[in-house]
């Protein structure tokens, strides 16, 4: 199976027949109602996505980020969501296929066991960072893990202009929406670029500094 005919399992581990739910491709239970909990996934699931916009996945992982987007966008509006579930309770009721999405929260549930070792490592990392920014606290749509101590003679610049870093831990700024090119600097370590289209979903961001040869 190629990458093009299921990048929802290549890219985001999720083992379905056809396009996911909005709660399966968030990787919720089915019917959250906790509106946190939503934007906190579909944020995390943002950022992976993110993150594999400047490789070769491109034309996939923004397929699904739009996906994404949408889907936090239903389930964030009340009455959108009440429809939506009612729908999906629907179609669950007349789906011959509803012992095989059991089968699919099954293996939400029992984790990355059953994916491939490289998708599972990189579901391992993505968790850990999640559980480091998971905080009712955060303001601004661009969170940055980048410890005070690495950023003396560092800077952030976005589309060629220079960013004011906070005196916080995580970053958090606050990026207007649309696609921008930011470049991470520090002294002693090579240049990270990145490309991210920001929306009203946060991205969180770990860097990873390799020093300079």
């Amino acid at each position: 199976m190629t990458l093009e005919s299921d990048p929802y399992r290549e890219l985001l581990g999720i083992e379905s027949e056809g396009s996911p739910d909005h709660y399966a491709l968030l990787g919720l239970e089915p019917f959250e109602s906790d509106p946190q909990k939503i934007d906190e996934a579909a944020g995390e699931r943002m950022s992976v996505l993110q993150e594999l916009a400047n490789s070769e996945h491109l034309d996939a992982s923004q397929k699904l980020l739009n996906e994404v987007s949408a889907a936090r966008r239903c389930l964030l509006e009340p009455k959108k969501k009440i429809t939506y579930d009612e729908d999906l309770r629907t179609r669950q009721k007349r789906s011959a296929g509803g012992v095989g999405r059991k089968r699919v929260r099954q293996k939400q549930q029992t984790g990355i066991r059953s994916l491939p070792v490289a998708v599972a490592v990189a579901i391992v990392a993505l968790i850990v960072v999640a559980v480091i920014f998971r905080t009712p606290a955060v303001s601004g749509n661009l969170i940055v893990e980048w410890p005070i101590e690495q950023r003396e003679g560092a800077s952030v610049t976005m589309d060629g202009e220079s960013l004011a870093i906070p005196e916080t831990d995580p970053i958090q700024v606050n990026i207007p929406n649309g696609r921008h090119r930011m470049l991470f600097r520090r002294r002693g370590y090579d240049d990270i670029p990145k490309t991210i289209d920001f929306s009203e979903v946060r991205v969180r961001l770990k860097l990873r500094w390799i020093p300079t040869k």
